[in-house]
């Protein structure tokens, strides 16, 4: 028997918009794409903030991106606010950074 997850409406997926601005500050953001697929990107104003975004919003997961300049971190995680909600946040990590 093969289970079908329910994925959040969109409705849910923009009551998550909302609740990620109410944390993270709409000053911070510099832009967000969202789907009905429950996933939300955010590209913050200034890359280097985009760590302390992901940290606000719980993300610890992350990916990156050495092949371009400057290399570029994706941090992702689970939302759990408005339903289950895929987020991704771009930044870029200072140099010598340790990896955790």
């Amino acid at each position: 028997m093969t289970q079908t997850l329910e994925r959040p409406s969109l409705n849910n997926v923009l009551t998550a918009v909302g609740q990620i601005l109410d944390v993270v500050g709409e000053e911070r953001i510099g832009s967000m794409t969202f789907s009905s697929g429950a996933v939300i990107a955010i590209q913050p104003s200034h890359l280097e903030q985009g760590e302390a975004i992901a940290r606000a919003l719980g993300l610890t997961s992350f990916i990156e991106h050495t092949s371009v300049v400057p290399a570029v971190t994706d941090w992702s995680g689970t939302w759990a606010g408005a339903g289950q909600c895929e987020i991704h946040v771009r930044g870029i990590r200072p140099r010598g950074a340790a990896v955790s």
